[in-house]
């Protein structure tokens, strides 16, 4: 049987181990589909792509349901001038029917749509390229910073060596 560090992955992430005639397979537990490559990453990949299928099926039967019209029943009752309720017409239901795609019924537009599965893995990653881009602008910066304070550094001693010329040109005239 696979290792322990896989035996965890199979039971966390939905997969049965399987060997025959020194073979390992792995299959999936929600599509029931025998997966040859058993590396780890290939069955995390496998996962995600099952899971936005799975996603997609639950969201076409949710859309059928929200397309299909519902029937509520609202009992009528009336009031008269004084405040008081008719009590002839108490006890009337009307049906009223009411499509839950309709914006007065207070469903949210954007309940079919799933949110995209967050692989840990690739947060780091994402995170640590982000750091390191982060990084190089930072020097990159420091780097121009550096480059324009030398060249401010050589103007301001251009800047004195011109007045003390300047300095001694006077004092040769006088």
């Amino acid at each position: 049987m696979p290792r322990k560090k896989s035996e965890d992955f199979y039971k966390k992430f939905g997969f049965s181990a399987k060997c025959e005639n020194g073979k390992y397979t792995a299959t999936c537990t929600f599509c029931n589909k025998e997966l040859q490559n058993t590396a780890l990453t290939r069955l995390s990949l496998h996962r995600q792509t099952c899971d936005q299928k799975r996603a997609l099926s639950e969201t076409q039967s949710i859309n059928m349901e929200r397309a299909r019209p519902v029937l509520k029943i609202h009992k009528i009752t009336h009031e008269d001038a004084d405040g008081g309720i008719d009590h002839g017409n108490e006890g009337k239901e009307i049906i009223v029917k009411q499509s839950l795609d309709d914006p007065a019924n207070g469903t949210d537009t954007n309940f079919g749509e799933n949110r995209p599965k967050n692989n840990l893995a690739l947060l780091k990653a994402d995170k640590a390229r982000a750091e390191i881009k982060q990084y190089n602008s930072k020097a990159m910066f420091l780097r121009t910073e550096t480059e324009n304070l030398k060249l401010e550094r050589t103007l301001t001693l251009l800047k004195i060596q011109k007045l003390r010329l300047e300095i001694d040109c006077l004092r040769a005239q006088s």
